[in-house]
């Protein structure tokens, strides 16, 4: 009897509870899935732009995704988002974000603050590219990008392209804020641009006008819209963050500096002069490490160690049987050129984005512990030793 009891119970407890209290859950077909968003800050007001895909389009003539863009405004993020969605009748996820896009007035203002914002009112569990833009990223956001041949947004292609060859590295969204969470709150945002040229053949991207706020744009009518002139996007740099706030916009030739100190690049190329010519090597194997140097000094002394190949493989001017020790001379010297001129610029600006503290307490502790209460104003005090070696296989 108290087995059947229990059977009962059970059977009217799952009759009882029906899918029609979901108050609290967003039906699969009321969700947007978000690909893109874009922060702008301007007057203290929020204009939030998101961009999503509606699935592929029903026209067998065309492959690209259904791209569309909304935006909404608003005194906080929250009201910004909530503007943007009010016209849409569905709820953002943002789980599937790829891009946060932080616009100009945003990384002058406050990066940071706007990120935490972001986790706050968007998503608890997020792991977009965070990534910034010269000008507003409502207007990047309203650009079309054909999608033909991947599910990825090519703005995301873009980033991920930089990262893998050297253009700038590329963090998510976590990894931005545990940098800027260190001793010396500082982190890197990288920074893309547009350029206007003229394509009449028509490449893969199109301008578009921008939304207005509660409605949306989508990638068709800018496609039609006969205008001739392309955006295209490329990397400009990174921002280096202190403090929350900007300190320093490094040129694409230091962020390349930066990805090779960092490890973050799979494919570098040098540049210098050999025998009068201008040369370019492609490097590969890369690997640099920052040693603190033990020593007495008040000034922490760190050891940049470099070591790469290059190979005829990729360099067919190897195979000229031209280069000498003078050849692997330069290479070396304009690797340590590069390096220098990222790394102690940055320094003296007391932005520790190389994780120098964490080095320097794992190998030194008691010496860290002397320097810990004014670590940013001894940083900028700091000297490097470079010790470089690229192998030439030929």
């Amino acid at each position: 009897m108290k087995k059947l009891t229990l059977i009962m119970t059970a059977l009217i407890t799952l009759c009882m509870s029906g899918c029609g209290a979901y108050e609290p859950y967003v039906r699969i077909e009321q969700r947007i899935m978000v690909q893109l968003v874009g922060i702008d800050i301007e007057d203290d007001v929020y204009t939030v732009s998101v961009q999503f895909s509606m699935g592929k389009t029903s026209d067998a003539a065309q492959t690209e995704n259904d791209l569309k863009t909304i935006t909404g405004k608003g005194d906080n993020l929250y009201e910004a988002v909530r503007d943007a969605k009010s016209s849409l009748g569905k709820d953002f996820f943002f789980t599937h974000t790829q891009v946060l896009f932080l616009g100009e007035t945003v990384l002058e203002s406050g990066a940071i603050k706007v990120i935490e914002e972001y986790l706050d009112y968007c998503d608890n569990h997020p792991a977009p590219y965070i990534a910034g833009y010269r000008g507003k990223a409502e207007e990047l956001l309203s650009f079309s990008f054909k999608d033909e041949y991947t599910d990825k947004n090519k703005l995301l292609l873009i980033l991920e392209n930089g990262k893998s060859t050297g253009v700038f590295p590329g963090f998510c969204i976590y990894q931005v804020l545990m940098s800027a969470y260190n001793e010396s709150g500082s982190c890197f945002i990288p920074v893309l641009k547009s350029e206007e040229t003229e394509n009449p053949g028509g490449d893969s991207s199109e301008s578009g006008d921008s939304s207005e706020s509660g409605e949306s744009s989508d990638s068709s009518k800018s496609s039609d819209s006969g205008d001739s002139s392309k955006h295209k996007i490329i990397p400009d740099g990174v921002a280096l963050i202190i403090d929350d706030e900007l300190v320093e916009m490094l040129t694409p030739e230091q962020s390349h500096g930066l990805s090779l100190i960092l490890n973050m690049t799979r494919v570098s190329s040098i540049d210098f002069t050999y025998e009068d010519k201008p040369t370019t090597l492609e490097i590969f194997k890369k690997k640099t490490k920052i040693i603190p140097e033990i020593t007495d000094g008040e000034n922490p002394v760190f050891k940049v160690k470099f070591t790469a190949v290059a190979d005829c493989v990729y360099n067919p001017i190897l195979n000229d049987d031209l280069h000498d020790e003078t050849f692997k001379e330069l290479t070396e010297q304009a690797v340590e050129e590069r390096l220098r001129e990222t790394l102690e610029p940055l320094v003296k600006l007391g932005g520790d984005i190389f994780n120098l503290e964490d080095s320097l307490r794992h190998y030194d502790l008691k010496y860290w512990l002397k320097l810990e209460d004014d670590w940013r104003e001894v940083l900028k005090t700091a000297e490097f030793i470079y010790s470089i070696d690229v192998k030439i296989q030929s």
